[in-house]
């Protein structure tokens, strides 16, 4: 057990990026975890409220369902959750910023 421990604390100076402390930081902090629930909850009612609308429109129920997918992986990896820009702008809404869910959302890019 003791070597393990040692290997960890190898590595992670070798790679210099401080990873396990991040993540252990990160399963620690409550109130990210409920934040990141919500945004899941969320994102999955939109996917699947999309698809049960009589005038679904399919590429945007993709959409949703692969921002709900990233949103499964978001305490692991860190990465922004994506939606397109028409989208972004229904969604982007006031629970939103109440919950303080707009720093997992990256803004779409637009060419406007």
């Amino acid at each position: 057990a003791n070597n393990s421990s040692r290997r960890v604390e190898k590595n992670d100076a070798h790679t210099g990026k401080g990873w396990f402390k991040r993540v252990q930081d990160a399963s620690c902090d409550v109130g990210l975890e409920v934040r990141i629930s919500k945004l899941i909850c969320i994102l999955h009612n939109e996917a699947k409220a999309e698809l049960e609308r009589e005038d679904c429109i399919y590429d945007d129920y993709v959409a949703y369902s692969k921002a709900y997918k990233a949103s499964l992986d978001l305490k692991k990896h860190g990465e922004k959750v994506e939606l397109p820009k028409h989208l972004w702008d229904a969604f982007a809404t006031n629970a939103l910023r109440a919950w303080n869910l707009e720093e997992f959302l990256s803004r779409p890019l637009f060419s406007e």
